[in-house]
């Protein structure tokens, strides 16, 4: 290895470092990267809120809505029991009955919730209710009415007919 130092640059044997006594050149070619640098924090920022808007909040606002579903939900439930008077076992299970069987008409949860406290409210017990329930909705999903007002029409005829709850079936064929 030889070392020399010739004009202004220092030789390593095959390695050759410059030494420049003018930083201009170094100035600018770090200016250069600093705005490559600033254009691409810039990009990434606008991508940033571009996620932001297209997943972030969509999932924001179906996690409030879904809150909010749930809650409407919960309360209808409660409202019921507020007439039925059930055991917490047996709301729970009524509860789990009528989300069950909402995956099985176009009605919703609440909405059958809503259906089954006019019908406990009319007096009939919770078993006979979620009968008619599940007969209103079904009727009303064919005629595209709610399974509240198709529940108020089975008691309806319930009453003035002298039918049972068994017979919910039979009223809305």
């Amino acid at each position: 290895m030889t070392l020399g130092l010739g004009g202004n640059a220092l030789h390593l044997g095959d390695a050759v470092i410059r030494i420049l006594g003018d930083a201009s050149e170094f100035n600018q070619q770090l200016s250069g990267i600093q705005a490559t640098m600033a254009g691409t924090f810039q990009g990434i920022t606008k991508l940033g809120g571009t996620i932001t808007k297209t997943v972030t909040l969509p999932i924001v606002g179906i996690g409030v809505a879904s809150v909010a579903t749930a809650s409407n939900f919960d309360q209808a439930m409660r409202n019921v029991n507020s007439i039925a008077q059930l055991s917490e076992e047996q709301f729970a299970s009524f509860k789990e009955e009528i989300i069950d069987f909402s995956f099985t008409t176009r009605a919703t949860a609440t909405d059958l919730a809503n259906a089954f406290y006019d019908v406990v409210s009319a007096g009939l017990s919770a078993a006979e209710g979620m009968m008619v329930v599940k007969a209103a909705s079904r009727a009303a999903g064919a005629g595209l009415a709610s399974a509240k007002d198709v529940a108020y029409l089975v008691i309806q005829a319930m009453r003035a007919y002298g039918y049972e709850a068994s017979d919910a079936t039979k009223i809305t064929n």
